[in-house]
């Protein structure tokens, strides 16, 4: 039962969230700049995770991704933005969810939050190399131990 009531919350948050945009879509009708404006204060990334819209935070990211970005000392930002891509949205989506003015600072933001993921699996490999390298020192010394 309470699964249910959780949903129905969930539901009522959304709808309460329509009602407002529809709410500034009248009010500000005649004033296309200023209603831009509040339709992008209220759908900012705190309002909809509030609405339930979107869900942000590392129970959205694999476990994986979650160490990777916390040892890159990954910016909450960019843990937000992956979060928002991983739930589909688009980066025209997402620069109005983060109030950005452009839709190619989302894709700057992408290739940076790539460039902090993929060291993490370069460092992952360096470690295999490390593991061989000790690997062989042990059998070298045990090679010479064995011969002097």
């Amino acid at each position: 039962m309470r699964k249910n009531d959780d949903e129905e919350n969930r539901s009522l948050q959304r709808l309460a969230l329509i009602r407002k945009l529809i709410t500034l879509a009248s009010v500000y009708r005649d004033d296309k700049a200023v209603f831009y404006d509040k339709f992008v204060e209220a759908v900012n990334v705190r309002s909809l995770e509030e609405h339930g819209v979107v869900e942000i935070g590392e129970h959205v990211l694999d476990r994986e991704e979650v160490i990777l970005l916390k040892n890159a000392h990954a910016p909450g930002k960019q843990i937000e933005l992956r979060c928002l891509q991983k739930q589909g949205f688009k980066a025209k989506e997402m620069s109005v969810i983060l109030g950005l003015k452009h839709p190619d600072s989302i894709h700057v933001k992408l290739c940076r939050l790539r460039r902090r993921l993929k060291p993490g699996l370069k460092a992952s490999m360096s470690l295999e190399m490390l593991i061989v390298l000790i690997i062989t020192c042990i059998i070298l010394l045990l090679i010479m131990d064995f011969f002097f």
